[in-house]
């Protein structure tokens, strides 16, 4: 996609010499991911809504599987009507439990190892 003199690539963190240097960062969208039975995701790109395990009106988010040191992950909920409780833990290291329950809430986190994710900053916009 090119925007503004910047080039950015499908899938770009999984190659660091496909990142062209464009001075800021672009997300795409990436697909709706659903949380599994015991509560993880697997991020496939940098941004992503969240769905509740059989479209629950609530679930808790422990974990993001994989991921490299330093990728960042803007997470947001699908709908409104299906909070997701992302619960700090060890592998997601929060400033405490962030309930997810509004379209516009986001969290933002970084990778520090395979399966551990730190946050960098919340937006609570109820």
């Amino acid at each position: 996609m090119q925007k503004s003199g910047m080039t950015v690539h499908s899938n770009s963190f999984h190659n660091p010499d496909y990142i062209e240097d464009t001075g800021y960062v672009v997300f795409e969208s990436g697909s709706t991911l659903t949380l599994d039975s015991i509560g993880c995701i697997t991020p496939v790109t940098s941004f992503h809504h969240l769905n509740t395990y059989e479209s629950a009106a609530t679930d808790d988010l422990w974990k993001c599987y994989g991921g490299v040191p330093g990728q960042v992950l803007v997470l947001k909920t699908l709908q409104t009507s299906r909070a997701v409780v992302c619960k700090d833990n060890t592998y997601l290291v929060l400033a405490g439990d962030f309930n997810l329950s509004n379209n516009d809430d986001t969290i933002t986190l970084m990778c520090l190892s395979e399966d551990v994710w730190m946050e960098l900053s919340r937006s609570d916009n109820a």
